[in-house]
């Protein structure tokens, strides 16, 4: 058994350096083992992360990277690389990321068990609506608690920790974005931005859009 707290991985601290050295370690291990960490809350800062190219099939595709962007290299909080009967134990811990990267990553790895462990975000880039209220030429949409944004000269902003997107960007190109039916919770289904038809945009009130 492999105590996380060996390797100055310990509950109310940033973790993300230690956390990326000990998965390193891990890969000469020659036989079986356990990695337990303490019950508690992590910090991964994403910036610190080691940047892999990784390529996450049907949800980023070689068009969709900025210029001046490196295509599919990403990070990840947990980077399991060639890892051999490994079993990580979270005894109920929880891993806060900061910023941007993808949970957990397995390459090349095999037998390995990861439990009793959850992996949560910090102001994702990712935001959710609901709608409050319609009518024949208007739609009134609540925007989850923990997204902030502000406004610029180009109107209204999602910001977190390495990013700052406009409410509207790809409004007219955008498919991919996700759609749950009151009614039927368990069905997702992908449609188009929520705000492609808007004509006018204002904040009524924190965190309510209403939309012209």
């Amino acid at each position: 058994m492999i105590e996380a707290k060996a390797f100055g991985i310990c509950p109310g601290i940033e973790i993300a350096e230690a956390l990326t050295k000990m998965l390193k370690q891990l890969k000469t291990e020659e036989q079986p083992c356990t990695v337990v960490f303490e019950k508690g809350i992590y910090y991964i800062s994403a910036e610190k992360l080691p940047v892999r190219k990784m390529y996450v099939t049907n949800t980023v595709g070689d068009n969709e990277w900025r210029p001046g962007e490196a295509p599919h290299e990403n990070r990840a909080g947990f980077l399991l690389e060639g890892l051999r009967q490994v079993t990580l134990e979270g005894n109920g811990a929880e891993f806060i990321l900061l910023g941007q990267a993808t949970n957990i990553a397995l390459l090349n790895c095999t037998d390995v068990v990861i439990r009793n462990l959850r992996i949560t975000s910090f102001q994702p880039d990712m935001h959710e609506l609901t709608v409050v209220k319609t009518g024949p030429f208007y739609a009134d949409f609540q925007l989850d608690a923990e997204s902030q944004y502000t406004k610029t000269q180009k109107g209204y902003c999602f910001i977190g920790e390495g990013y700052c997107t406009e409410f509207l960007d790809s409004r007219t190109t955008a498919h991919w974005i996700g759609k749950i039916n009151g009614k039927d919770l368990g069905n997702l289904k992908r449609t188009g931005h929520p705000f492609c038809s808007a004509v006018r945009m204002r904040e009524q009130k924190d965190h309510l859009f209403p939309h012209l």
